[in-house]
């Protein structure tokens, strides 16, 4: 059933005299007309079959976009996937390219997975760039050095709590909690000093290697 923009998003009556409400977010998955098809295609440089087939239309980050029956800025590999095997086959999962070319609609370079698998992807083909990270000595911010972070840890193994720690060495509590989970500083070892004892030798600790 072909429906006109006009008619998205409201209620239309199927050839049966039901009327149903048609939600725009889902209109991706009925398919679409042929004249529709067509215009699709129009936009892609088709090669041999087991070429590349680039978008010649509107690109985002790399990956064709392509807009039509209310849906704006599809990504055109995943709509080239779509028709090829199916809407219900890639609801819900990745499309991922198996030529590493972003602009490609082959759907013979085109599979559907998981975040997971579309991840293992970008790693097993070296194309998986880890993010300076915001945390540690990355961070132009940070207010700890490693002597410090050392010590903090020598107290969270004794068992002191990150909001007592963080007070002490003037940090927030998710700092604390970042160096107790291992995302942040993790290169650091533990102080070698003896157990920490009471809460006060280990405030005066906490001060002297703050002043260091």
């Amino acid at each position: 059933m072909r429906l006109s923009r006009s008619r998205i998003g409201g209620r239309i009556k199927t050839p049966a005299g039901r009327l149903v409400y048609i939600n725009p977010m889902k209109v991706r998955f009925m398919g679409f007309d042929e004249a529709t098809i067509e215009r699709f295609w129009s936009k892609v440089d088709k090669r041999g079959p087991d070429e590349c087939w680039e978008w010649q239309a509107a690109k985002t980050k790399g990956y064709g976009v392509f807009c039509a029956n209310g849906m704006k800025n599809g990504r055109a590999h995943r709509i080239a996937l779509g028709m090829a095997i199916g809407w219900e086959a890639i609801k819900g999962k990745s499309v991922c390219h198996t030529c590493d070319n972003r602009a490609c609609a082959n759907p013979k370079h085109l599979y559907a997975g998981d975040a997971k698998t579309n991840i293992m992807d970008c790693i097993k083909r070296n194309r998986w760039k880890k993010l300076p990270s915001r945390y540690g000595p990355d961070n132009k911010n940070t207010k700890l050095k490693e002597s410090q972070v050392a010590y903090i840890k020598l107290l969270l193994a004794n068992g002191y709590g990150d909001i007592r720690i963080g007070q002490w060495y003037g940090v927030s509590r998710g700092s604390i909690r970042q160096i107790r989970l291992g995302q942040a500083w993790q290169w650091v070892e533990k102080a070698t000093l003896r157990a920490v004892g009471s809460p006060q030798n280990a405030k005066y600790w906490s001060r002297r290697t703050r002043s260091a």
